[in-house]
């Protein structure tokens, strides 16, 4: 499970906004579903916004 205000990579498009690659913070992990996250995607510091989005849809980016 991931933790709130873990930087990801969507996996695929989310939407026609957001497409695979695209980079995110999650800002939400739902208590009863932990499989789901509430996730604002940004693009050269631009709020694509914020959309939710299941486990299989994004991996963590390691801290480098």
């Amino acid at each position: 499970m991931l933790q709130e205000y873990t930087v990801i990579r969507s996996l695929e498009d989310i939407n026609e906004v957001v497409k695979k690659g695209a980079i995110g913070t999650i800002l939400m992990v739902f208590k009863d579903d932990v499989n789901h996250y509430e996730v604002e995607f940004m693009n050269n510091e631009k709020s694509l916004g914020i959309y939710t989005v299941s486990e299989n849809q994004i991996v963590n980016i390691p801290k480098t």
